[in-house]
């Protein structure tokens, strides 16, 4: 009995020391991780928040990520040893190199040598900061835990209201401890001869329940009362709890509660009340029912989940068994449901009255009814080519929100929730990993799935992650919902146990990391910030920065995001950078701009952080204003001088076209006329006309624009025209060869000189030539067209109307009229 008594003491004694000990991080950095050197001589943090390290190597910037080292010229100084290092009034930088002092401007990274007052001032501030060397370190963390660490590497801590030390099992591990720094989260800095030290202290009110750890948890039930919940484990063991601070009773192999530690021995997975009783789902063995005696129903069975509806009916879902349903009365009467899916993993009874079904197999809907014989299951499942479809048809769990809508958690497609048409589902794209659970709290939905809890807010659509780093050590959920209190306690179940933490004091807590900008280059060149603004010269285009969002505790989730606008632009959308830090903008257009960098906090939503930097850039002397009215003016000018000469040279062309046009038909009317006098000499003397005097004198025209190349070219073409005109057959082959030209010669010499091509000039010789026939004969259209060198009357009306606007025989009327 004494052992007994000494074996329980001992245990309780383990649970209260695990229950209530702090928890602290330590981490360690050196060479191998990035330090330029491991002497450190001062750990120190700007206004910004930035840690800065002197080191015997040069002065050290940590962002969180990695480590960003900066050095003196060598024309300043020929050692890169930091003595000591203090902040001024203005956020720069007093340095300390060997014997020699520096000014360090932290916003454009440039080392200047002080003068002789300067130093002996910077002398002061250095007796005035002296380097900490200390026998231990003494600091309250914010949770209210007192730490002390000695230097021979030693942690103890006590609570708020103990004044006895207890030593922690882990040590600093740093040989020779030259000083300590406490950042603004709290973190404490150990520096020394060989590293740095970084202790981060997380919040001890989130605490293992007692009594819950050994193995995973698979169901928690909050009872009746408000108060007390019962607590099933993987084991085969279930607790029940009056309340968070008492201790737990067990459940015996034959329903009764004991306080001392005991098996119910079997694996439960789900519990309700009904019929004033108890009902254990349990997996294998059925549903126990515990009143004033235990009694098995459905043995054999694994039942994963109960819903109790208005009718006074338990449904019972059972894996590889189907849907089951107990009716209660003198003696339990169990139906067996048809239903499209044989495994049911959750049931969820909503408040219009449908019952669903979520398992391996999809999802299935139907309304309740009295007469089971009338309900009828519709099957939801994945459509591979339907992106409105269900996104996965193995279904973890089920919610119906407080504004009715149903929330359906998948176990490979993340999150989605059904339409109100109850035909289609919308797949909410940022929750993507296994949702173990769903829960509703504070007017949102909490998702928990292996590694995270995250929440949505219906309203806004707004999302927040919140990471497994608060719990003291790293474990994975549990698949059964938390179990939240009355008063805002959430019990997680995990891997090992139950966790109690208050939900909303952690919110409270969440610390919003500021953002900070390393680096910024242009063109591949380091380019120094005037405060928030960036000016570019015309030649500078490319722009790259480089930030950090500080978080020195939990930075592994933290994403970025940036916009680039026009200054004055509003409602430019957020490109999304993920774990990136850093950006570059290419070929930038001269103008004002605002380039804007946001990050989420530790717990995945968008802090209150955004930083702002000015960008101008210059134009190059093309770009401005003045060069663009010069351009437009010289274009204007030099269109209109085209246009000019090239009216000119088009009147010139058909002045030249119409002079020899002109010749043609004369040479024309002359040959007519001589032609007409020898025939009336034959008929009045009887003589045949002699052929020499009926030659026909080719008149020879000078231009005097010309040359005289091109006029004797002219001319050759005009005795071509006039030997051809009713010539049908004559080709532009044939002018070539009258003209003593390549038809491609003749053509270019022939557009330029005239503005028309041969064949063009050849056809407004004849159209003349036609119109004249028209007015001074009485000739049938028929035959002036043959005269005028074209085979077709009909293609000759056409040529004619589309040269004058009117057909051959209209042109005729409007002359004689005239005439």
């Amino acid at each position: 009995m004494q052992r007994c008594l000494l074996l329980v003491l001992i245990v309780l004694m383990l649970v209260v020391k695990v229950w209530g000990e702090p928890v602290c991080e330590i981490l360690y950095f050196n060479e191998l991780k990035g330090l330029p050197s491991n002497h450190i001589t001062r750990i120190i943090q700007d206004k910004q928040g930035a840690i800065w390290m002197a080191t015997w190597n040069g002065l050290c910037l940590y962002d969180g990520y990695e480590f960003h080292t900066y050095k003196s010229n060598d024309a300043l100084s020929t050692s890169d040893r930091f003595r000591n290092v203090v902040m001024e009034e203005d956020g720069n930088f007093v340095c300390a190199i060997d014997d020699d002092f520096f000014n360090f401007n932290v916003v454009s990274h440039v080392f200047s040598r002080l003068n002789g007052v300067e130093k002996e001032y910077a002398k002061q501030k250095m007796t005035l900061h002296p380097l900490q060397i200390k026998t231990e370190i003494s600091l309250t963390d914010d949770f209210g835990t007192r730490w002390q660490i000695a230097f021979d590497g030693r942690i103890s801590y006590c609570g708020q209201d103990d004044n006895t030390f207890t030593n922690m099992p882990d040590r600093i591990k740093l040989n020779h401890i030259t000083g300590f720094f406490i950042d603004r989260q709290k973190c404490l800095w150990i520096y020394g001869h060989d590293g740095v030290c970084r202790i981060a202290f997380f919040d001890n009110n989130i605490h293992r329940l007692a009594f819950s750890g050994g193995a995973a948890v698979k169901c928690l039930f909050s009872d009746s009362d408000g108060q007390s919940f019962w607590m099933a484990s993987s084991n085969g063991m279930v607790r029940y709890y009056a309340d968070l601070q008492s201790s737990p009773q067990y459940l015996d192999a034959q329903g009764h509660l004991s306080n001392k530690m005991d098996h119910f021995g079997r694996k439960v997975y789900c519990m309700d009340r009904f019929d004033d009783k108890l009902w254990l789902g349990c997996k294998g063995e059925g549903v126990f029912v515990l009143g004033k005696t235990i009694e098995n129903i459905l043995p054999d069975l694994d039942v994963y989940s109960f819903e109790c509806d208005s009718l006074e009916r338990l449904w019972v879902a059972t894996m590889d068994d189907g849907l089951k349903v107990i009716q209660k009365g003198e003696h339990y009467i169990i139906y067996n449901v048809e239903t499209p899916m044989k495994s049911i993993r959750r049931l969820l009874l909503t408040s219009s009255g449908e019952l669903l079904l979520a398992g391996p197999e999809g999802l299935a809907v139907a309304k309740i009814d009295k007469d089971l014989q009338k309900m009828k299951f519709h099957l939801y499942l994945n459509q591979p080519d339907n992106e409105a479809s269900l996104p996965s048809n193995a279904v973890m769990s089920l919610l119906e929100s407080s504004s009715g809508r149903i929330y359906v958690g998948t176990e490979s497609r993340g999150l989605c929730y059904m339409e109100e048409d109850k035909q289609s589902f919308h797949r909410m794209s940022h929750y993507q990993n296994v949702i173990l659970s769903l829960s509703e709290w504070d007017g949102k939905i909490w998702i928990v799935s292996s590694n995270r809890i995250e929440n949505v807010d219906e309203s806004t659509n707004t999302r927040t992650v919140y990471d497994h780093y608060p719990y003291p050590i790293n474990v994975s959920h549990g698949e059964c919902a938390p179990l939240i209190t009355a008063e805002g306690k959430w019990l997680v179940p995990v891997s090992s146990g139950v966790y109690v933490m208050d939900m909303k004091q952690y919110i409270a807590k969440r610390y919003v990391p500021p953002l900070v900008i390393l680096n910024a280059s242009v063109d591949g060149y380091r380019h120094g910030l005037q405060g928030d603004t960036l000016l570019l010269s015309p030649d500078e285009r490319n722009l790259s920065v480089q930030f950090a969002a500080l978080d020195y505790i939990y930075n592994e989730n933290i994403v970025y995001a940036y916009r680039f606008m026009k200054e004055g632009e509003e409602n430019t959308n957020w490109i999304d950078l993920g774990e990136q830090h850093s950006l570059t903008l290419m070929d930038i257009c001269p103008g004002e701009y605002v380039l804007e960098m946001r990050s989420t906090d530790a717990s995945g939503g968008w802090a209150d952080n955004i930083r702002h930097i000015k960008v101008f850039v210059e134009p190059k002397f093309s770009e401005t204003v003045l060069a663009k009215v010069l351009l437009i003016m010289v274009v204007v000018v030099g269109w209109g001088y085209i246009i000019r000469y090239l009216k000119v040279i088009k009147r010139r062309q058909r002045e030249i076209a119409d002079t020899y046009l002109k010749l043609i038909e004369e040479n024309a009317r002359i040959r007519e006329s001589e032609v007409t006098t020898l025939r009336r000499r034959k008929s009045v003397i009887g003589v045949a006309p002699n052929h020499k005097q009926a030659e026909t004198q080719t008149t020879i025209l000078a231009v005097e624009q010309l040359s005289e190349y091109d006029n004797e070219f002219l001319s050759r073409v005009s005795a071509f025209v006039e030997e051809n005109l009713s010539n049908a057959n004559a080709t532009i082959d044939d002018m070539a060869l009258a003209t003593i030209t390549s038809k491609s010669v003749l053509y270019r010499k022939m557009k330029l000189l005239t503005g028309n091509s041969p064949m063009d000039f050849l056809a407004s010789a004849r159209i003349r030539e036609a119109c004249h026939l028209l007015e001074s004969t009485q000739l049938l259209v028929k035959d002036i067209s043959s005269r005028c060198g074209y085979t077709s009357q009909r293609y000759f009306s056409r040529a004619f109307k589309r040269d004058l606007n009117m057909s051959p025989s209209e042109y005729r009327d409007t002359h004689k009229i005239l005439n």
